[in-house]
C-alpha cells in the first residue's frame, strides 16, 4: 500500500481522487495528524511525528518494503520516515510532492514569531470569512467573529485553549506545531528512492528561498526529479494534474519491479516515467 502523509492542517481528504485513480490495484492510506482531532496534543519535532507514523504503517504492513509519500511539510516527515525505515533495513520508495527543505522555514524557528506569523494567516481568513457570514442571520455574526477572534487570541494564551473547539481552532494549533518542528528539522541523506515531484508553476518570491529541488541528490542514486505544471502542492491532486501524478507513480513503481511486487503494484518493464 501507498501512505501518505497530509501538509500543514492534517487533512487526509485531500488524498481521495488520487485515491480513486489508483484504484484497489494500488491501495492508498492518509496518515491523519495527531492533534487535528483536539483530543491530543501536535507533535512538534520531525523524528517524533515520523516515529509515530512508522508505528502505524509497521501495525498495517509488518514487513515492508515501503512505498510513503508525503504533500508539502508532510514531505518532510515521510522522508523522516524513510530514513528510519531503512535504518531498520527496509527498502523504501518515496514521493515527495512540493516538499520544501527546513531552509525556507527559518522564520518559523522561534514561537513567538511563528504565533505572530499565523496570527497573520488567521486575520486573513476572518477577513475572507466576512464575507460568508454577510450572508448569515444577523443574530449569528456576533457568535461567530467572536468564535474567530478567540482562535487567534488563543494562539498567544495558553489558557483559552482548554475551552475552544472550534475546528479552525484545531488546524491552527496543529499547523502552529508543524510548522515549529519541521523549521527544526535537520536533514541527513537517506537511503530511499526518492521522486521528488515539483508543482512548476508555482509562483516563489525572493523572500523564501525555493529549496524544493535538493531531495534528489539527497535520496539513493536511483531517485529522480519530476516536474507538474501545477500552481501549488494543493493543485497537484485536482484534475488534470492529479492524473498526471497518479501516472508518474505508476511509472516509476514499474521502473523498480522488485519492489514494486513488495509494495503492491504490478511490475513491468521497459517503461518510464
Amino acid at each position: 500500500p501507498l501512505f501518505m502523509v497530509p501538509g500543514v492542517g492534517g487533512n487526509v481528504l485531500v488524498f481521495a481522487k488520487l485515491a480513486r485513480i489508483l484504484g484497489t490495484e494500488q491501495p492508498l492510506y492518509g496518515l491523519q495528524a495527531r492533534g487535528l482531532d483536539g483530543k491530543e496534543t501536535p507533535f512538534t519535532s520531525v523524528p517524533e511525528m515520523a516515529s509515530h507514523y512508522v508505528q502505524e504503517v509497521r501495525r498495517m504492513h509488518p514487513d515492508g518494503p515501503y512505498l510513503i509519500g508525503g504533500v508539502c511539510t508532510g514531505g518532510l516527515i515521510g522522508y523522516e520516515m524513510a530514513r528510519q525505515l531503512t535504518a531498520s533495513g527496509c527498502p523504501v520508495i518515496l514521493f515527495m510532492m512540493d516538499t520544501w527543505h527546513p531552509d525556507s522555514y527559518t522564520r518559523y524557528k522561534n514561537r513567538l514569531v511563528a504565533k505572530v506569523f499565523m496570527s497573520m494567516i488567521v486575520l486573513g481568513k476572518i477577513i475572507e470569512d466576512i464575507r460568508s457570514i454577510s450572508r448569515l442571520p444577523m443574530q449569528k455574526w456576533w457568535v461567530t467573529l467572536t468564535r474567530k477572534t478567540q482562535v487567534v487570541l488563543s494562539l498567544f494564551s495558553q489558557s483559552l485553549t482548554d475551552h475552544i473547539q472550534d475546528r479552525d481552532f484545531q488546524v491552527q494549533r496543529l499547523t502552529e506545531a508543524t510548522l515549529l518542528a519541521v523549521a527544526r528539522y535537520r536533514v541527513q541523506p537517506t537511503a530511499a528512492q526518492v521522486v521528488n515531484v515539483v508543482a512548476s508553476n508555482r509562483h516563489v518570491d525572493d523572500v523564501i528561498p525555493d529549496t524544493r529541488h535538493r531531495w534528489q541528490e539527497l535520496g539513493a542514486e536511483s531517485s529522480c526529479t519530476v516536474h507538474i505544471p501545477a500552481e501549488d502542492s494543493g493543485r497537484l491532486f485536482v484534475s488534470p494534474f492529479v492524473e498526471e501524478l497518479a501516472g508518474h507513480l505508476q511509472n516509476y513503481l514499474q521502473k523498480s519491479p522488485d519492489l514494486a511486487a513488495g509494495v503492491g503494484m504490478p511490475a513491468r518493464n521497459n517503461q518510464s516515467a
